[in-house]
């Protein structure tokens, strides 16, 4: 399941004019919106875990491997020479797509001997713990070699700038170039300084062991790391292992074996303590049940009470005749806002023809997805096209209609119409700022306020409630378990890692920004 984020806020730079001023009705014991935010977020969590259940799900069993495993692609008889070459003499500079992209390139001449492989390649970018560093995956069309890269670069303030894990090649065969290009988190090459340094490393090397899935319970021993087979069964394997080996197991890869035949493996894998087995014996654990097993959270952990969650678990709050007429009001001059701060050429005049059946097209695409900004936003072009006038429309639709199902009230479209119309009558470019400030106010009164007593929490049960209000029995075991979903019935499996003491670079070059000559750091 994606996590996704939520960008409503977004839209609330903007709220109401003096006309739709009010007040706020006296405080009840009730969830903050903070909290509330903490428990839509491990709901999210929580979902995701009910896509992981033991078993094979019913047409997703494992085919059989067809690509070569991870030890046996050596990258063949690849020359790296022209490839050095290449590194020693490319500069660095702005990629050609860069006025689109803004992309940073390392260019050069390169000349093989043989024929070699023409086509362009988006290699895979590995994760990393240092922002700064981008490790680029196993370079096919170049034997398996792999490149990594450092930031030295900075920005005016001199500030180091990050690497953002996009490196792509390219081959020009005619002109006999290649280009890696890669992206930083400053667009404007004119204000970077500095350099890039980058490494040029083997086809990467492996350890493994083959284990077979019988006995359960066996212990065996990897590269210095201890662990049990806990459990096998079809579809799953649990590794049963101290708490002081995490970091290297979450090195480990696993390519099962079934009647002597590697399998694919998805990737897919959950870990935790005692919670996590309480998770695979019942996959069915309810919310409340999971948060207190599995995250050892439950009313005192989070700082509530259950009458606080009873009260958040349904709809409690009645807003007064003003405190609606506000908020649609409100909602109205969000609409006119947003339409005059993005269309150069908006008009009130033209409003209930080029806008407004946009804007209810917008807000019902929110309520379609249950007051999901992201999901009504992206759903626009694959229905409705690319017109920008319509989908700026249709966004501002979408921004309320969020607004109105956390509320869960409905709009009011007279007095919608009637507030965007007269904010887009009274705004100037003169006037934009002090517009914004006082929007800025009214929406935190107007709109954060009722949206915040309106939102109930719809995930929550009254068992979620009885087990959240029960106390966490603490895990104090240092054992800890790895869940990796097989869906195969496997009798035997691969356990490998990277051999990080074989991976040394073969050569290691420093490029100055502006395309000054690289400086060669390291070369074996």
């Amino acid at each position: 399941m994606k996590l996704k984020t939520l960008i409503i806020m977004a839209l609330l730079s903007v709220s109401a004019l003096g006309s739709c001023q009010t007040g706020r009705n006296s405080n009840v014991t009730e969830l903050t919106k903070e909290q509330k935010d903490n428990l839509k977020y491990l709901y999210k969590w929580y979902q995701a875990f009910t896509d992981i259940k033991p078993g094979i799900p019913e047409g997703k069993e494992a085919k059989e491997r067809t690509e070569p495993l991870p030890w046996e692609e050596t990258g063949g008889e690849f020359d790296p020479a022209p490839l050095k070459d290449w590194m020693t003499h490319a500069r660095l500079g702005e990629d050609e797509t860069y006025a689109v992209s803004g992309r940073l390139a390392l260019d050069g001449v390169y000349d093989p001997d043989e024929n070699w492989n023409q086509a362009d390649e988006i290699p895979d970018n590995l994760s990393s713990d240092n922002p700064y560093e981008q490790k680029i995956a196993s370079i096919k069309m170049f034997g398996n070699m792999r490149f990594n890269l450092l930031s030295r670069l900075r920005n005016t303030e001199g500030d180091t700038l990050k690497l953002l894990g996009s490196a792509m090649l390219y081959m020009s065969p005619l002109e006999k170039k290649f280009s890696l290009s890669f992206r930083t988190n400053k667009s404007r090459s004119a204000d970077i300084e500095g350099s890039i340094e980058a490494e040029l490393l083997p086809p990467l090397r492996w350890k493994y062991i083959r284990i077979p899935l019988l006995p359960e319970g066996k212990e065996y021993e990897f590269d210095g790391v201890k662990f049990k087979l806990f459990k096998s069964a079809p579809g799953d394997v649990i590794l049963e292992y101290d708490m002081k080996y995490n970091k290297q197991i979450g090195k480990l890869e696993i390519i099962p074996i079934k009647g002597q035949k590697p399998m694919s493996w998805r990737g897919g894998y959950a870990f935790g303590g005692k919670g996590l087995l309480q998770w695979y014996r019942n996959p069915h654990m309810g919310f409340g049940e999971w948060c207190i097993t599995y995250k050892e959270e439950n009313c005192d952990s989070l700082g509530i009470t259950p009458q606080a969650l009873e009260l958040a678990a349904r709809p409690h709050y009645q807003p007064t005749e003003e405190e609606l007429r506000h908020f649609h009001e409100t909602a109205g001059e969000l609409v006119g806002r947003r339409l005059e701060d993005e269309l150069k050429d908006a008009n009130s005049k033209n409003y209930k023809e080029l806008y407004r059946e946009w804007v209810k097209k917008g807000y019902e695409a929110a309520v379609e997805f249950k007051g999901d900004y992201l999901e009504a936003m992206t759903c626009f072009h694959d229905r409705y096209g690319d017109d920008v006038v319509s989908y700026v429309a249709f966004l501002s639709g979408a921004g309320i209609g969020s607004l109105y199902v956390k509320a869960d009230m409905k709009p009011d479209w007279e007095t919608i119409d009637r507030c965007a119309t007269a904010l887009m009558d009274r705004y100037t470019d003169a006037a934009a700022d002090s517009l914004s400030n006082e929007l800025d106010k009214h929406v935190e009164e107007y709109i954060d306020s009722l949206v915040e007593r309106r939102e109930f929490l719809s995930f929550l049960t009254d068992e979620d409630i009885r087990q959240l209000s029960k106390p966490v029995e603490p895990d104090d075991s240092p054992l800890m378990y790895r869940w990796y979903k097989t869906y195969t019935e496997a009798d035997a499996l691969y356990i490998y890692l990277p051999d990080t003491a074989a991976d040394r670079p073969l050569l290691k070059v420093r490029y100055p920004m502006g395309g000054g000559k690289p400086e060669v750091l390291f070369s074996r």
